[in-house]
């Protein structure tokens, strides 16, 4: 997986924008595994789940996200891609050159599923003394928040206890520590990844759009083989699933998925909304709406954003960080994720790489987290009751990870506004 983190590394430095839309799509996606086709109308909502499953079954991850952001949103990304990845290209150093080719050597040598083994068997040992205990807390915590979960009926949350108890059966049942199993998986991950003859960072950022979805097919095929390895059977999943669309005004529809995991029925109710002649999910469109507030925005270098060290007697610093300053808060007031949740950001203080930004919102679940100095950066959303405010907490991560990536800030210090 060190290989797949590796190259992941490389075409999130090309683009961050590319990579935090083709990553969520690729989320959506594997999410919909929990779909299979069945016929349906052409403007049906139901029918965009059901290509969603065609594609799965088909590993074409270009129908994937083509699906699940729109034609034109896709043809936004491939343009993206290509505009960027010839700028890093020219900023590759040798020391990432070498850092590369020893990680992928890993996974491509001929020796690769000895030398993975080699560093694998050692946590199996540790695993193992406690995998029992794992899944009894797993059980146990997983069970709480079902319970707790105050978006979910009765029946539902009985189905998805069930889920869960079949769930901890199937890992003490196959064994996720076995050592033979694991030789055989390894096995599967670097014969895939040999495929992908990809042997150099340079292989990399010659990937053209279409090469990379095609290269990111082969990833999806090399998680559904090792899932089959472990005898999770995805097309009965697929199989099991019949979709219906419940409500459909033209604009806006709710449709219903049922499914089975490991035979215990589940059903999931999804949002969709008509974007770009396409059906979609809210949070789709939401993410092609951020990734195209962001494309618009000039491109400022990290060292020019936030200053490394600020002197306090510059000028320069002070015109430095005044501008860097003015950046942000344009980001925060145009961010359409802070702004679908109804949260404003006010920026106050940027410095070394870590910002302070006043919050107001009428989300008083965000705003109580806040006074009771919790970090909404990295606390339990469980910590909040409502879904409402739980939808809020999310957009405001997802708005800060892609503007600190952005602004090469580390870290957000929120306080509450007057």
């Amino acid at each position: 997986m060190k290989f797949l983190s590796a190259i992941q590394k490389q075409t999130t430095a090309l683009t961050p924008r590319f990579m935090k839309q083709f990553l969520k799509c690729l989320g959506l996606s594997i999410a919909a595994l929990a779909f299979t086709p069945i016929a349906h109308s052409n403007d049906d909502p139901a029918n965009s789940i059901s290509n969603l499953v065609s594609a799965i079954k088909n590993n074409d991850l270009a129908a994937l996200i083509r699906i699940s952001v729109g034609v034109e949103e896709f043809d936004n990304m491939g343009q993206q891609w290509e505009e960027q990845r010839s700028q890093r290209k020219a900023e590759i150093t040798e020391s990432e050159r070498a850092e590369f080719s020893e990680t992928i050597g890993m996974v491509i040598a001929t020796d690769a599923e000895q030398r993975l083994m080699s560093l694998v068997e050692p946590k199996l040992a540790e695993y193992q003394a406690g995998l029992m205990q794992m899944v009894a807390l797993f059980q146990g915590l997983g069970a709480m928040q079902i319970q707790q979960s105050p978006d979910l009926n009765t029946q539902e949350k009985q189905n998805l206890t069930a889920a869960l108890n079949k769930t901890a059966q199937w890992v003490t049942a196959n064994d996720l520590t076995n050592k033979e199993k694991m030789q055989q998986a390894i096995a599967i991950l670097v014969t895939r990844a040999r495929s992908m003859n990809i042997t150099s960072i340079d292989d990399v950022m010659n990937l053209n759009y279409e090469d990379v979805l095609s290269k990111g097919g082969v990833a999806l095929a090399t998680a559904r083989d090792i899932l089959q390895h472990y005898n999770v059977e995805v097309n009965t999943l697929l199989d099991s699933v019949a979709v219906e669309t419940l409500e459909n005004d033209g604009k806006n529809a709710i449709v219903s998925t049922k499914f089975e995991i490991f035979g215990i029925p589940q059903e999931v109710t999804t949002r969709l909304v008509k974007y770009q002649g396409n059906w979609v999910s809210e949070d789709a469109v939401a993410q092609a709406k951020l990734v195209s507030a962001l494309a618009s925005m000039p491109r400022t270098p990290a060292s020019e954003t936030v200053p490394a060290a600020i002197p306090t007697n510059s000028d320069s610093a002070t015109t430095s960080i005044t501008t860097a300053m003015e950046q942000l808060q344009d980001s925060l007031n145009t961010n359409p994720f802070l702004s679908r949740a109804g949260i404003n950001l006010s920026a106050i203080e940027l410095a070394d790489g870590f910002a302070t930004l006043e919050v107001r919102t009428e989300s008083s679940g965000i705003m109580s987290a806040i006074q009771d100095g919790n970090d909404l950066l990295t606390m339990d959303p469980a910590l909040i009751s409502a879904s409402e405010d739980k939808q809020s907490l999310i957009a405001l991560r997802k708005a800060l990870q892609v503007l600190g990536d952005r602004y090469n800030i580390q870290s957000f210090f929120l306080v509450p506004g007057a």
